[in-house]
């Protein structure tokens, strides 16, 4: 059935994740729960005799070293990226997020796990309209040849590009327009991705403790470590685009507009958001979504609901 893109939605029911955090390597535990409309996504913890919480915008960013990491005064969560874009990529708008422990499970290092817990839950649509961040010019930073770029478009577009100094991967380029079927599809089974050679340094410094070939694509001086490859020959850009859906979303809200990023990372998906507030010119909050925009879709009906 397709969706109304312009109503809000949440999950239909709860769903529960577990797994070990990628950098802390500790146990982690993460639960999905329907939320009112307006909510937007909102990261809840069991503290003291309460709970506190805090909504996932860009100001809640704390740390953006190879994984983005949101939180406030009372607690932090790292490694949200993979989640987020999961959220956002199969078209939640409200959700509670309640965790344990500091970091969101790995998983496989993919999305696709947060995508199947979604899909068992199933949506449900709200009768409040869908709020959209319109590109209206183009907003752009540069970091040493990297460089991120939001320009003006009918439907959320993503064009990525990535190289690194290896055979295994070299240049690689990504674009596609994202409704859910294609995030579902041909993002999310992306998996993280790094090279042996810089394990030890990682962890080092207290990252990568977590991670293993269960949960990430592992390279080599001569290809992929994991016996079963790749799932995608282009897997490397692709799970970039995943994490930077993840990144944005901090923005609030879902964009219209073409995302351009070429050998970005965290921290410029960062500065780019940061640029885009700052330049209220080149931006509006609407309501209105153009006819020619790809619908969210589900060939699965018992998927999603409607309020009565």
């Amino acid at each position: 059935m397709r969706l109304n893109l312009a109503k809000q939605f949440t999950l239909r029911e709860s769903v529960y994740f577990e797994g070990v955090g990628l950098h802390s390597g500790g146990r982690a535990e993460v639960t999905l729960h329907p939320a009112p409309e307006a909510t937007g996504i909102v990261f809840m913890k069991a503290m003291g005799r309460g709970m506190e919480r805090f909504r996932a915008t860009l100001d809640r960013v704390v740390d953006t070293q190879l994984a983005t990491t949101v939180g406030n005064r009372q607690f932090r969560v790292a490694t949200v990226e993979h989640l987020l874009s999961a959220i956002v990529g199969m078209g939640i708008d409200n959700v509670f997020v309640e965790i344990s422990g500091e970091e969101i499970p790995v998983l496989d290092g993919s999305a696709k796990p947060f995508v199947e817990g979604i899909r068992s839950a199933g949506l449900l649509e709200q009768q409040s309209p869908r709020s959209w961040i319109k590109i209206k010019e183009s907003v752009s930073v540069n970091d040493y040849g990297r460089r991120a770029v939001l320009l003006p478009s009918d439907e959320f577009e993503v064009s990525c590009s990535i190289y690194f100094d290896h055979r295994t991967i070299q240049d690689q380029f990504f674009h596609n327009s994202i409704s859910a079927r294609v995030y579902e599809t041909e993002i999310a089974p992306s998996r993280t991705f790094g090279f042996l050679s810089e394990v030890n340094r990682l962890r080092s410094i207290g990252l990568a403790r977590g991670g293993s070939l269960e949960n990430a694509v592992v390279i080599g001086e001569f290809g992929v470590l994991n016996r079963e490859g790749l799932r995608f020959e282009d897997e490397f850009v692709r799970h970039k685009v995943l994490d930077a859906i993840g990144d944005f979303s901090l923005l609030g809200y879902p964009i219209l507009g073409q995302l351009v990023i070429d050998r970005s990372g965290h921290s410029l998906h960062h500065r780019l958001m940061m640029a885009l507030w700052q330049s209220p010119s080149c931006w509006e909050i609407t309501t209105e979504i153009p006819t020619s925009i790809s619908p969210l879709y589900s060939e699965d009906s018992r998927f999603v609901s409607t309020h009565a």
